[in-house]
């Protein structure tokens, strides 16, 4: 019975965060500006929940428990494939087509989830929990579920390329960093499933969703976005700030204070900071700009000629 209680750890910590996030998000505002990810929200939340309780034994071993766990996992993989398509800056006449045709696809699905054994035809017992019996088409919510992260991966990295929109551009890098780890582990359980396997692999998806769900409300606010992209590894943004701290410590290191001020070399020293770190974020507003210096000249409140000049005197 404890051996139960430790697997559902994990599940019990996602719906506390979970809970303590939908409470402090303002829930009026989400139904008035992004229904979608308002409804993300509660499928995420009801997929930790049925973990939850199947790994407590507290709900008995039941196959619509199972058919529900599949309709949110269908929720809330077209609610997340929605943002994408909102973020990656196609027409807006197709973006409603888009968004319209795949929502009426996975409605039709839940309803023929639950009403019918077409996907899942019963249930089997595992060592910890219990899952489903493939149904004769389970395949295609296999295929359904695949082609979804496909196609998610894909908007949202044209999102990123998204020139007519900065701030979308931003959190389209920001969805997809903190969705990685959700989709390449859902695409792995879906082929081992696939091979034949038994395995469950509900124990690590409430981690991997609360560390989606804490880096998506944060996009809510254009604030918090830098802050995410600069502690992740591989973005522009940890890369400029990076640069500017180098420059800052061998500034420190090597400026002795007081002998600078004695041979006038720290007035030559702080120049010399002022101008890396200048040059630093030109080049960061020029690569935001997708290379437009008048964009950046902009963006710095600046001339362009002096952007250019500077680029100028950086390459000689």
């Amino acid at each position: 019975m404890s051996e139960n209680y430790l697997i559902a750890l994990p599940s019990l910590t996602a719906v506390l965060i979970q809970g303590w996030l939908f409470f402090n998000t303002d829930k009026r505002n989400l139904i008035k500006t992004n229904l979608p990810l308002l409804l993300l929200f509660i499928s995420l939340f009801g997929i930790s929940c049925i973990e939850l309780f199947t790994y407590t034994k507290s709900i008995s071993p039941n196959l619509f428990v199972v058919k529900l766990y599949y309709v949110f996992c269908s929720l809330g993989l077209t609610g997340i494939l929605i943002q994408s398509i909102k973020l990656s800056g196609i027409k807006p006449t197709i973006e409603r087509k888009a968004v319209l045709g795949i929502t009426s696809f996975c409605i039709t699905v839940s309803l023929l989830m639950l009403n019918t054994n077409l996907f899942i035809s019963g249930i089997e017992q595992t060592s910890y929990s219990y899952t489903r019996i493939p149904g004769e088409h389970y395949l295609l919510i296999q295929l359904y579920f695949t082609l979804s992260n496909i196609f998610t991966i894909y908007f949202l990295m044209r999102g990123m390329k998204n020139k007519n929109n900065f701030l979308h551009s931003k959190k389209a890098k920001v969805l997809l960093y903190s969705l990685s780890p959700l989709i390449i582990s859902g695409i792995l359980l879906i082929a081992l499933m696939q091979a034949g396997s038994g395995i469950n692999g509900s124990i690590i998806f409430p981690v991997l969703i609360c560390y989606f769900l804490l880096l998506f409300i944060h996009t809510e606010k254009e604030e918090a976005i830098f802050s995410i992209l600069i502690k992740i590894p591989v973005t522009k943004e940890r890369h400029s700030l990076k640069l500017i701290n180098c420059e800052i410590q061998k500034f420190l290191i090597n400026t002795d204070m007081s002998k600078s001020f004695e041979d006038n070399r720290f007035s030559t020293s702080l120049k010399t900071l002022i101008n890396s770190i200048e040059n630093i974020l030109v080049e960061h507003a020029v690569d935001l700009s997708h290379g437009s210096q008048v964009k950046a000249a902009s963006l710095l409140g600046i001339s362009s000629s002096s952007i250019c000049r500077k680029r100028k005197e950086q390459k000689i």
